[in-house]
């Protein structure tokens, strides 16, 4: 079973699930508060932000931790600036989350394939690559699994992380075109329950785990914000990550 708890979000996604908007030094702590909150627990890991990189590899082994790269926007200078980002840490990451949109398959192996092959190069042949496409609501099957079936071939890619938007439709498909790569559920903004209740059908249909991020905290965010790691919110993370857990178990 595989669980990570994304806490690599940016400060806007955070504030979106508080009442008033709190300092840049608020936000940090909160970052760094899930992250210890979801560390204490029998989880895998943590997904974990640039800045918080060198912070959380200082508490916990590095083999624990991902490093989420912020989402690429465009790619023009993508490539320079994701390798001066992770050269520039004094602690090295093991496994990097890269994230982009797919809006279009037609030309995919010149616009985002070989953008993503050149990020790779630059960089150690060691770091392994865990892979996000946020596919286009309008993209269809095919096409996301013609990528999938693209991208997983790179040696240095262990795994992809996807939606849960149609898991009926799509989960089996994203599990056959992925090459013998495991893929991760994300929650993207769902609500904790809605999050179960489509990831069971994802594992039913071969999602090995999950690297979730608000579902998991959005509801405690304002307990974490005024108490940082409360009592009750530990109780709560657990609580969820036990049940996530037993939702991976249950359907093996």
């Amino acid at each position: 079973m595989s669980i990570f708890i994304a806490i690599d979000h940016r400060n806007e996604s955070i504030i979106k699930y508080l009442s008033s908007v709190p300092t840049e030094e608020a936000l940090q702590d909160f970052r760094r508060s899930i992250a210890a909150l979801a560390m204490s627990s029998n989880l895998d890991g943590v997904v974990i932000a640039l800045k918080d990189f060198v912070w959380a590899a200082n508490q916990y082994h590095v083999n624990r931790l991902i490093l989420g790269l912020p989402d690429i926007v465009e790619w023009a200078n993508a490539k320079s600036e994701i390798a001066v980002q992770i050269e520039s840490l004094s602690i090295q990451p093991v496994i990097v989350k890269l994230g982009f949109g797919v809006d279009d398959i037609k030309n995919i192996s010149t616009e985002v394939l070989d953008n993503i092959k050149e990020i790779i190069a630059a960089l150690s042949e060691e770091l392994k690559w865990i892979i996000e496409p946020y596919f286009a609501t309008s993209l269809d099957l095919t096409s996301r699994v013609k990528f999938l079936q693209l991208i997983s071939q790179h040696p240095q890619v262990i795994a992809l992380k996807l939606d849960l938007d149609n898991p009926k439709g799509f989960a089996s498909s994203y599990t056959k075109s992925a090459d013998n790569k495991p893929w991760f559920a994300r929650s993207d903004g769902m609500t904790y329950s809605e999050f179960c209740e489509r990831f069971k059908i994802a594992v039913q249909s071969g999602c090995v785990g999950a690297i979730v991020g608000a579902a998991i905290w959005s509801s405690i965010a304002h307990e974490v914000i005024v108490s940082g790691t409360s009592e009750t919110a530990r109780k709560i993370i657990h609580a969820r990550i036990k049940e996530v857990q037993g939702l991976i178990t249950s359907n093996i």
